[in-house]
């Protein structure tokens, strides 16, 4: 129940006023997807290379008004997953990569670190996107950019059933709660058979719904009466953010500031 409303959350979220909330989604949903492009097409042991992407999402943040704190919070409930995904890197890849004060630090430490890297910056602007986006808007982004209409009907009708299956479990519960005298119905047997019934009422409600969006004239589309373009400042963000991507990605600045520094030191 917690996740659904974390859900609704986002949705609040999205519904906010702000300059990256008024660029026009194809335009966020496109950097995004080249931040993402650059930021996986790095060495597996890239760790320096990886720094400067922490700015773009920074900067989002920053103008989205998003506070830090939401976003470090969801960040946190998410890092067990980069953690065990690397977690035996430093055992399988031990070749020599650091020698640091006598000690050796194998490639797998490398790694490991930098799978952590990737994930806080994809999941950071991921998550400043559907913060600052709501789901039909995306979906009909990914729509005019090329994706299967099909395909982003299905994940609108998810969304939008998403809440009518957590309204029918909301009921259940306090159903639930005002017949469970002294601690009685609490049991795993109770919680097997409201989820049943729940699927029961979930089918039920969603052949309703079906029905009522055909007497309203559905024919697999969402109609929308907005006509959003392309605008000044969605192309500025668009191919300024683009251009800065490429440079970054292909001129490796901390590298080229490492060299100097060392030949200045030499």
């Amino acid at each position: 129940m917690r996740s659904l409303l974390t859900v609704d959350a986002l949705d609040q979220l999205a519904r906010g006023d702000s300059p990256v909330h008024r660029l026009e989604p194809r335009a966020k949903l496109l950097v995004m997807v080249l931040f993402l492009l650059c930021v996986v097409s790095f060495d597996p042991h890239a760790v320096s290379g990886l720094l400067p992407w922490l700015f773009f999402p920074v900067v989002l943040v920053t103008r989205a008004g998003i506070p830090a704190r939401w976003v470090l919070r969801r960040l946190w409930v998410l890092a067990p997953f980069p953690l065990l995904v690397g977690l035996f890197n430093p055992l399988l890849d031990t070749q020599p990569m650091l020698l640091l004060d006598g000690l050796t630090i194998g490639g797998g430490w490398f790694s490991w670190l930098s799978i952590l890297l990737r994930f806080l910056l994809a999941m950071s602007v991921l998550l400043v996107l559907v913060a600052t986006t709501s789901l039909p808007e995306l979906g009909r982004a990914a729509e005019r950019l090329g994706t299967p209409r099909i395909f982003v009907t299905q994940i609108l009708l998810m969304y939008r059933y998403l809440f009518v299956l957590t309204d029918e479990a909301e009921r259940m519960a306090r159903a639930r709660d005002l017949r469970s005298f002294g601690g009685h119905g609490r049991g795993w047997s109770i919680y097997a058979r409201l989820v049943g019934h729940l699927l029961l009422r979930a089918v039920g409600r969603a052949e309703r719904i079906h029905q009522a969006m055909l007497c309203r004239g559905f024919k697999g589309t969402f109609p929308t009466t907005r006509a959003s373009r392309l605008q000044a400042g969605d192309w500025t963000f668009l191919v300024g953010w683009s251009l800065v991507f490429v440079a970054v990605r292909f001129l490796n600045p901390v590298e080229r500031l490492g060299a100097w520094i060392i030949g200045s030191g030499a």
